[in-house]
């Protein structure tokens, strides 16, 4: 019937694609000694070739904090002339990441941004990598399957004339990690039980060193025991609890989470839980950012317009701008950890944008490039995500 369904079709690059090498948490819990490993690796298992060194853990665990803070380490500053990071996420597209590297390295985009050629690209950013020692972080690879690509990328970091270069590569899987390495790869598993412990009262309490409310810490315990050592779980409970610091709603979350619990491994029912509690609105606004590509920027003044358009924005007083209550619904949802903010800009961690997928799958729907996908009678709005070339 008109009217009753509205079908929105966004065309968005795949190049919106990163992360970040700056820190977004303000302290890494529990990962000195894995840090440690890996910059000492880094720096003296460098030889005549490129190498690579992946890290492995399941979502969540912080792969890429651990990668963030090893790249900020002074060690690692001092030793390297070159630093660049590049997102690749579940493309692997060697002209694009390519790009990515040369506005690492590249005073003028003219030396990229209007080409197409991929020799050309391939031979420009040899050219301002030779002779410098570099450390190129790779964050989030999935690709296992297509090893020409990743051959064909490596091939003018490979022919930098400086010792001691390295790749490190972030990873979810085994299979990625060992169709890359040079080097023995380093596994993350959950934190510490004393290091968690401190996290999580960090995220519940508002203060790591908290020692009051032995009620409410009783059932915190058994909350951490039961998130086995993932720091996205801690802050996403956390925040949750953090609402209210009270016996009644954290025994209300620790008992809902527990008739929740399928698989032990995963991490997505104890995320689906914080939504829940979200109000309506905020699920709302949450929920349509399934549409936009995983690891995207967000500039906040464009994401609030996109809220109020589809009336996700409500303010009961007229003297209150729309822009201003949606800012206020950003902010929270930054604050409940759905959102991380980068700077002025803000980011979802890719495991909240699978969730933000499953909870719209009913009203939203992504097509990714040609790949065919059942579209379900309910959808209302439509990405169409696409290769950028």
């Amino acid at each position: 019937r008109p009217g009753r369904y509205h079908l929105r079709v966004r065309n968005i690059s795949n190049n919106a694609r990163l992360t970040t090498s700056v820190p977004v948490e303000v302290k890494m819990y529990g990962r000195e000694s894995e840090r440690d490993k890996i910059i000492e690796l880094l720096i003296e298992g460098g030889s005549s070739d490129l190498n690579v060194l992946p890290v492995v853990g399941i979502g969540g665990v912080g792969n890429t904090t651990l990668a963030r803070f090893v790249c900020k380490d002074q060690r690692i500053r001092d030793h390297f002339d070159l630093q660049m990071w590049v997102c690749v996420s579940t493309d692997f597209n060697e002209v694009r990441l390519t790009r990515e590297i040369l506005e690492h390295v590249c005073e003028n985009r003219q030396e990229y941004e209007n080409i197409s050629n991929f020799n050309v690209l391939q031979k420009n950013l040899l050219k301002n990598i030779r002779n410098k020692r570099f450390l190129l972080v790779l964050d989030d690879m999935w690709e296992d399957k297509d090893m020409s690509g990743w051959i064909k990328f490596l091939a003018p970091l490979k022919g930098n004339q400086a010792s001691g270069c390295m790749i490190l590569a972030t990873t979810r899987m085994d299979s990625v990690a060992k169709i890359i390495q040079t080097m023995d790869k380093v596994r993350l598993s959950g934190l510490n039980e004393e290091e968690f412990w401190l996290l999580f009262k960090a995220c519940a309490f508002g203060n790591e060193n908290y020692e009051g409310e032995p009620g409410l810490q009783s059932i915190g315990k058994q909350i951490v025991k039961a998130l086995k050592g993932c720091p996205l779980a801690a802050q996403s409970v956390g925040a949750l609890l953090n609402t209210s610091v009270s016996d009644k709603h954290w025994r209300a979350v620790r008992d809902k989470w527990r008739s929740l619990q399928e698989d032990a491994n995963d991490i997505l029912p104890v995320l689906k839980l914080s939504y829940d509690y979200l109000p309506v609105h905020l699920q709302h606004c949450f929920s349509y950012c399934s549409l936009y590509p995983e690891d995207k920027h967000f500039d906040g003044t464009e994401l609030v317009h996109a809220w109020v358009s589809q009336n996700f924005v409500q303010c009961e007083d007229p003297t209150v701008k729309l822009e201003e209550t949606g800012q206020q619904y950003l902010d929270r949802l930054v604050d409940l950890c759905f959102f991380q903010k980068v700077g002025s800009r803000y980011v979802m961690h890719d495991l909240m944008h699978e969730l933000a997928g499953k909870v719209s799958s009913n009203e939203c729907a992504t097509i990714h490039g040609l790949k065919h996908e059942a579209i379900r009678p309910s959808v209302r709005h439509l990405s169409v995500i696409t290769t950028a070339f």
